[in-house]
């Protein structure tokens, strides 16, 4: 697998715990050839990007929006800091335990087998970038328009949203988190996992 490369699903708690899922009758997809995969870009998540801003939205909070018109295939790495089982579980028990800010175990994806991102906006400058925790599930009657999955990336692992269709300018970036996400309102639709991916 080349760098850059798509990789299995995210396995992680707040997006796709289990991989992506297919509909009754529905069959997974034999990848298509490497000349039919959209070329990869990457979204810029510089502090002043280019490409993305944060917005407050009423109901949703903090979002992720584009600036500009972005391609098919384009990439959002998630940015978290890495963490181990055992710091994970901790996170979980500190959220249940009303310690902590209740949403501090919400923002943990799994990369691998006892390795995880965690991208909660407390880690302020130590996270790789401030968009990535920031993707929000679409709203009612709305498809989200990027999956979660992961990718290797100087030797490792990593977690990363890929965008599904053409995004245009001013367009909220969203992501299904998943059926096993513990949610209190009414979510849209998972993005439709292209032949390519």
């Amino acid at each position: 697998m080349r760098e850059g490369d798509a990789a299995p699903a995210a396995q992680r708690r707040r997006i796709v715990p289990l991989g992506l899922k297919f509909e009754e009758g529905q069959k997974p997809r034999t990848p298509a050839p490497v000349e039919q995969t959209p070329p990869i870009s990457y979204f810029d998540t510089d502090e002043y990007s280019e490409d993305l801003e944060l917005k407050v939205s009423a109901g949703k909070g903090v979002c992720v929006h584009t600036k500009k018109k972005k391609g098919i295939n384009t990439r959002l790495p998630y940015g978290g800091i890495v963490i181990n089982k055992q710091e994970k579980d901790k996170r979980i028990a500190e959220s249940k335990s009303g310690k902590s800010c209740g949403d501090v175990a919400s923002y943990i994806a799994e990369i691998g087998r006892d390795c995880f991102e965690d991208a909660h906006y407390s880690f302020g400058a130590h996270l790789q970038n401030k968009y990535g925790g920031r993707v929000n599930e679409p709203s009612k009657n709305e498809q989200a328009n990027m999956l979660l999955c992961t990718e290797p990336w100087n030797g490792k692992l990593r977690v990363v949203y890929i965008t599904t269709r053409e995004i245009l300018a001013g367009e909220e970036l969203t992501a299904f988190y998943g059926d096993e996400y513990n949610r209190t309102y009414e979510v849209g639709k998972q993005a439709d996992v292209p032949e390519w991916l």
